[in-house]
């Protein structure tokens, strides 16, 4: 991510190596809000000019499930989610549905985030298994829906980031449209344990970010 702030140009320059040529076949310059980022505070993130914020406010009714911290876990980057991406006390921290399965598949846990209408929207959600009794494939798996639609089932966090403490995000984009009238509306995000599948009804979540899209 690159700062580019009023009455400021943006340069992209490609220099060839020797004997060389440079050539790049299409950029995309995606710009968005300042206050884009969610804020555990005084993190020292990566130089990407982010904080990021408590999602308790967010989570919908009292169902808030559990919140499992390791703050002694070494978080293992990977060349698919480096360490830019997002700081490590964002995969230490996570936020689960809890301990008794039966409830767990009853409900969703649920965030509900005001943004505004005519606009794509990119979701970004991060995930980090961190706790001692998740290391296998098939012990944590879950749907994902935005907006009462599927976005994703069956994810399996150990399976598809590589292990315990490997970091791992998802994009999806979602339009908002203004169809209403009205400048803003609720965007809802839930997971949900995936029915005979998972060994323990649950699901996962440790950061989300939000891309507003711009028309341009």
């Amino acid at each position: 991510m690159v700062p580019v702030f009023d009455n400021e140009r943006l340069n992209v320059t490609f220099s060839p190596s020797p004997n060389s040529f440079a050539f790049v076949n299409g950029i995309e310059v995606v710009s968005i809000q300042n206050n884009l980022y969610g804020d555990v505070a005084n993190v020292e993130d990566t130089g990407m000019f982010r904080t990021w914020h408590d999602d308790s406010v967010y989570i919908f009714s009292s169902a808030t499930g559990l919140t499992p911290y390791r703050s002694n876990v070494t978080i293992t980057y990977t060349q698919e989610t480096p360490a830019y991406t997002a700081p490590a006390i964002v995969y230490r921290t996570s936020r689960t549905m809890g301990r008794n399965p039966i409830i767990n598949m009853k409900y969703n846990l649920t965030c509900i985030l005001s943004i505004d209408t005519g606009f794509n929207y990119l979701l970004r959600l991060h995930f980090c298994e961190i706790q001692l009794q998740i290391i296998n494939v098939g012990e944590r798996v879950f749907d994902i829906y935005i907006n009462n639609r599927t976005a994703d089932l069956s994810v399996d966090v150990i399976d598809q980031s590589g292990g315990n403490s490997k970091p791992m995000y998802k994009d999806y984009v979602v339009l908002i449209p203004n169809e209403s009238g009205q400048s803003q509306q609720d965007l809802w995000l839930a997971l949900h344990p995936s029915k005979d599948v998972s060994k323990y009804a649950d699901a996962i979540l440790n950061g989300l970010k939000i891309f507003r899209l711009n028309k341009s």
